[in-house]
């Protein structure tokens, strides 16, 4: 989901969109097993391991989709040999501008301090 800057008309500064594309992968592994089935007692045991990855692979190009990020020294300063400019933008879970949707970086990531 992006959000698009929208028409003032609508009585709303921006809305949701369904643009861009993600990549999905990973695997799923599921184990179970009866342990104990008699008449009046059935115990049964099952485990599931899963690792699963996914990338942003692009996002439409709008005025709301420049980030520039820099890491901080231990004074607070930015590191100018840190900077990047990413495609993306956050949005707010709870907080201020905590998600970090981006081109590159995976979906949901927690940004910020």
């Amino acid at each position: 989901m992006t959000r698009r800057t929208i028409s003032d008309i609508s009585g709303l500064e921006r809305q949701w969109t369904n643009e861009g594309s993600l990549t999905n992968r990973g695997a799923n592994v599921s184990v179970s097993g009866v342990l104990v089935n008699t008449s009046d007692l059935k115990w049964q045991l099952g485990f599931t391991l899963g690792h699963y990855k996914n990338k942003i692979e692009s996002l439409p190009l709008t005025a709301n989709n420049r980030l520039e990020t820099w890491a901080l020294d231990a004074n607070g300063d930015k590191v100018a040999s840190s900077h990047r400019v990413l495609s993306g933008y956050t949005s707010s879970v709870y907080g201020k501008d905590n998600i970090l949707t981006a081109v590159g970086e995976s979906a949901g990531v927690f940004y910020g301090y």
